[in-house]
């Protein structure tokens, strides 16, 4: 009952308003009442009943006219563009359909209605309508005229169609520039001027002709020799309209003659003078355009070879050795005049040396280089032949972990400069080659077998097979971080040890010491002879109180020569430094110093006495101590004099390493004498040294 309700409650308002509509009047209002001539105008008609307008109403001018160039819709649309300026008076009915929703009663409705239309600005037109033709080379100017509109004013046109270099100015609609290229050119600009909302537009097209003026090109001689004969340069004019004058040349080098022809300038003879010249040559066409060509002359001193030296040859190598030559007249011809061997040869044009010698030994030759201009020059060389390069097959030095290295690789025979190169396996980590080395830090330990070549100047190669080693740096004194060996497989430990120290190994191996190697070298790869101090056992491996002679770095190499079986290894060394040390020497004369050796750690003490045994002779005195860099140690606090020598009591060590004692006579006393000195070196307990402190 509801919906029912609902729908007789629309049907009752639909009824109020199509009974209101009978009472309904239109009127018609425009918004188009004024206009300018030349200026689109838009506007429309509007019908309404009150406020509220009507839909699908129709338009009809039915008395009086519409201003000329405007016309109206029949959905009383108003457009066009007026061409003059009058007051047209127009009627206007409107013609009203009926309608339900919203109510509307069909009806009509007039108007008397009028629109203004001003004088407006005067047609946009361009007044220019041809342009100047051009030149290449000479500055083109020339501009494109618009009037009318409203200003400002834009031009715009294809910049493809321009003459080259010539460019259109958008605002102010000059063109300009210098012309590069020759021909004519065809192209239209356009103007658009500020009215609003709707700009006018207008264009032109034009064609413009660029025509070249005289060139001038030169042929033949700019570098010749002094007191030669035979030079000759041509400098030729074309373009232009054909027709040619010439200004008189400047620039003549002393002894050449310049001869004026109808078309060109030929400048002929023989140089008198060194040095260099400009020779200008300025052409004029029959239309005044002009051209100038400079060209830059060289009167240089007789050809001569440069070089008394040649870079040796390679027994197999194809030689190219070249032969310089300066000054003259290029280009150069070489030839070999005489020579000791057959295989020497040259290139004539560039004076490269050929031939491939068979056995090393030496040539002597004799070259000579012949210029343009006719002059020559003769040098005689003799080159040696080396035996072709060699690379020894060794093991490289080592490496260590974090530390920079350089192993140097050595090749003999060969000729100079020499390039290294992995043949075959690959270098570790963070290393290359770095002149006859190989040097970087590497970043692991490991063992890689390489395959190394040497290529030398001429192209000449020989290979070797190296073994690269990097071993782990580890404390001289306690246990070794255990490890495991693979069968033909090598490790290596490093260690910093001084001299006078003993140095003890112990190993335990599983499953035996069959295979199982331990070798001492210093870092650069020079074995240790250790045999004396080594006891093998079935599963051990001891190297006992060995005595070390020198302060450096060491590597004990372990090896597993086992084909099949891993090793398995734990360890531990000791280090101990040398306690004292007695040193005795006898002068003879006494007249010059003595220098005493001896190595220490840091934080140990020196006690030293030294003097002089015997009838009137002279005390022994302290010239210095130092360590292996030559920096003194200030024992002053520690010195004391005694008799025919001195005492130094606990004189503390600043650092670990090696150092120098000094002494000498004090210039009184007889030429004969003992002198006597004893060290006693006083160890700290825990073995601390680094060579890299």
């Amino acid at each position: 009952m509801k919906a029912i309700a609902i729908s007789v409650s629309v049907l009752l308002a639909l009824a109020l308003f199509a009974g209101s509509a009978d009472a309904q009047t239109y009127t018609i209002t425009s918004s188009l009442k004024t206009g300018t001539a030349g200026t689109p105008v838009v506007g429309a008609l509007v019908t309404a009943n009150g406020v509220i307008p009507t839909l699908g109403t129709t338009y009809a001018i039915t008395a009086g006219n519409l201003p000329t160039g405007v016309t109206l819709s029949a959905q009383g649309v108003f457009t066009g563009t007026p061409t003059k300026a009058e007051t047209a008076n127009f009627t206007v009915q409107a013609t009203v359909p009926a309608m339900t929703i919203p109510p509307q009663t069909a009806g009509t409705a007039t108007a008397n209605l009028s629109i203004t239309i001003q004088a407006g600005a005067p047609a946009l037109t361009i007044t220019t309508t041809t342009l100047p033709d051009g030149r290449v080379g000479d500055v083109y100017s020339a501009a494109v005229v618009a009037q009318g509109g409203t200003p400002p004013y834009g031009f715009v046109t294809n910049p493809l169609n321009l003459p080259n270099g010539v460019t259109l100015d958008p605002t102010k609609g000059t063109l300009s520039g210098t012309p590069t290229a020759a021909g004519s050119f065809n192209f239209t600009v356009y103007v658009t001027d500020s009215t609003l909302p709707l700009p006018k537009t207008a264009n032109q097209a034009f064609s413009v002709t660029i025509t070249a003026g005289p060139q001038l090109i030169a042929a033949g001689t700019t570098e010749w020799t002094v007191d030669r004969p035979g030079f000759s340069l041509t400098v030729s004019a074309s373009g232009g309209d054909g027709t040619f004058t010439f200004d008189a040349p400047t620039g003549v080098p002393a002894g050449l003659t310049p001869t004026i022809l109808v078309d060109s300038v030929t400048l002929t003879g023989t140089p008198t003078a060194l040095g260099d010249s400009t020779f200008s040559v300025t052409v004029r066409d029959g239309t005044g355009a002009t051209a100038t060509l400079e060209t830059a002359i060289h009167i240089n001193p007789p050809v001569a070879i440069t070089a008394d030296e040649l870079p040796d040859a390679t027994a197999g190598a194809a030689y190219g050795g070249v032969v310089p030559a300066e000054d003259g007249a290029p280009p150069y011809s070489f030839r070999v005049v005489s020579k000791s061997e057959s295989w020497i040869g040259i290139e004539s044009g560039t004076g490269t040396l050929t031939g491939t010698p068979g056995a090393a030994g030496s040539v002597t030759f004799t070259v000579e280089v012949t210029d343009a201009s006719g002059g020559t020059d003769q040098q005689e060389f003799t080159i040696g032949v080396n035996d072709a390069p060699l690379l020894n097959s060794t093991d490289l030095p080592f490496g260590v972990v974090g530390s920079a290295c350089s192993m140097p690789l050595a090749a003999t025979g060969g000729t100079a400069p020499f390039e290294y190169s992995v043949a075959a396996g690959e270098l570790m980590d963070r290393l290359s080659f770095a002149d006859a080395a190989i040097a970087g830090t590497p970043t692991a330990p490991g063992s890689s077998n390489l395959t190394l070549q040497v290529t030398d100047r001429w192209g000449a190669t020989a290979t070797a097979d190296f073994r690269l080693t990097v071993g782990r740096k580890v404390a001289a004194t306690g246990k070794l971080p255990p490890s495991t060996l693979d069968p033909e497989a090598r490790e290596a430990l490093v260690f910093d040890l001084l001299a006078g120290t003993t140095f003890d190994v112990s190993f335990k191996v599983k499953p035996g010491t069959s295979g199982f190697f331990a070798s001492l070298f210093t870092i650069d790869g020079a074995a240790v002879d250790t045999a004396a101090w080594v006891k093998l056992g079935k599963k051990s491996l001891k190297i006992r109180k060995f005595p070390v002679a020198s302060t450096g770095r060491y590597v004990l190499l372990l090896e597993n020569t086992n084909g099949s079986t891993a090793i398995q290894w734990s360890g531990k060394v000791k280090a101990k430094p040398a306690k004292k040390l007695k040193h005795q020497q006898s002068f003879g004369p006494l007249t010059g110093e003595v220098e005493i050796p001896f190595s220490a750690l840091k934080g140990a003490s020196l006690t030293l006495s030294a003097k002089v045994s015997g009838k009137s002779v002279p005390a022994a005195e302290l010239v210095e101590i130092v360590d292996a860099t030559g920096r003194p140690l200030d024992a002053r606090a520690w010195l004391v004099t005694k008799g025919t020598g001195f005492k130094i009591s606990k004189l503390p060590i600043p650092a670990s390493g090696d150092y120098r004692i000094r002494i000498r006579p004090d210039g009184s006393g007889s030429a004969d004498g003992v002198l006597k000195v004893q060290l006693k070196v006083k160890s700290p307990r825990i073995y601390a040294y680094s060579a890299d402190d």
